[in-house]
């Protein structure tokens, strides 16, 4: 056996590790809101500066892996009546980064959000005749999916919990 083949192939698997470490390496966010101590990989820096931008009208939060679960049950104090605040994980945006159909995905929904906060104000603008409306937002779990809206002593529920709430009470009533 070739001592250098050996020594060459040796140093070939050496140079392929350290690109391989080289590309994975995460490194903390040190620009913009963050919430624990949230690492990215170089791409997924690039991408995250990258969605930020296209979305400048929101203010994104970036939560590390430890700190999510906190993060969302916290979720409602982190709410901002002038903008839409976009809680994200870094797993998600590593994600993000490589996959390009998860990509448009949460991209989409990111911009459905935003559409849906201001046709809530709209609505309620119109419907009470006011030009400037000051939303508060907490978190409920047990609506499942959706938000209850609350001015005064009126509420109109738009939750999944309300809609299947109603539909029990049809049923029952037949």
């Amino acid at each position: 056996m070739n001592t250098n083949t050996v020594a060459q192939s040796d140093y070939a698997a050496n140079a392929y590790t350290e690109n391989v470490q080289q590309t994975t390496k995460k490194s903390a966010v040190t620009n913009g809101k963050t919430i624990g101590d949230p690492q990215l990989s170089e791409k997924a820096q690039k991408y995250y500066e990258q969605l930020r931008k296209k979305f400048s009208n929101m203010d994104f939060i970036l939560v590390s892996a430890d700190k999510k679960e906190e993060a969302q049950a916290n979720a409602a104090q982190y709410a901002n009546a002038n903008h839409t605040v976009v809680l994200i994980d870094t797993d998600k945006i590593e994600k993000m980064a490589e996959d390009e159909a998860y990509r448009k995905k949460y991209e989409g929904i990111i911009s459905g959000a935003q559409t849906q906060l201001a046709q809530i104000r709209n609505y309620l603008a119109g419907k009470y005749k006011k030009t400037q409306v000051e939303l508060e937002f907490e978190k409920k779990p047990e609506l499942i999916a959706g938000f209850v809206l609350r001015v005064g002593d009126i509420e109109e529920d738009f939750s999944i919990r309300g809609r299947l709430d109603r539909l029990q009470q049809k049923l029952t009533w037949r």
